[in-house]
């Protein structure tokens, strides 16, 4: 296991929603600065470092004709998130335990709004690089 993972594992992360990453609070800052978005009500969202999930179950629960990937290189809480997903009968959201560094879509891409909520800032350098990458390269024309 890297040091990073195991050092991830261990920290105790609460587990939020975050009303600044939903779509339709995103959409509306597009629409205020003049951009065109996709409709938040069917839409494709990314989560990297998801987490548990919460933030997403709650737009997937919200959003039933949007499509939610969420994205965490935490075993347990990938199981946890998927295990809510299930109990809450949610088949709009996804869950998959991945390392940023090795992730490439499988066909899943691409996505109207991107979600790395706390990421970037505590994570290495290479990791910020690639997660920019990622970015770029699975973000829809009007993400």
């Amino acid at each position: 296991m890297s040091s990073i993972k195991e050092q991830y594992e261990s920290l105790p992360y609460p587990h939020y929603v975050h009303p600044a990453s939903d779509p339709a609070h995103l959409a509306a800052i597009a629409q205020i600065l003049g951009l065109e978005a996709v409709d938040p009500a069917a839409c494709r969202v990314l989560d990297i470092g998801c987490g548990a999930g919460t933030n997403l179950l709650a737009m997937a629960a919200r959003m039933p004709h949007s499509y939610f990937l969420g994205l965490d290189f935490s075993a347990p809480d990938i199981a946890s998130a998927q295990a809510v997903a299930a109990e809450a009968g949610l088949e709009n959201v996804e869950f998959r335990e991945a390392d940023l560094m090795a992730w490439e879509p499988d066909g899943v891409a691409p996505f109207d709004y991107i979600i790395a909520y706390g990421f970037f800032s505590w994570v290495p350098d290479e990791v910020k690089d690639r997660l920019l990458r990622v970015i770029r390269r699975n973000l829809s024309p009007q993400g």
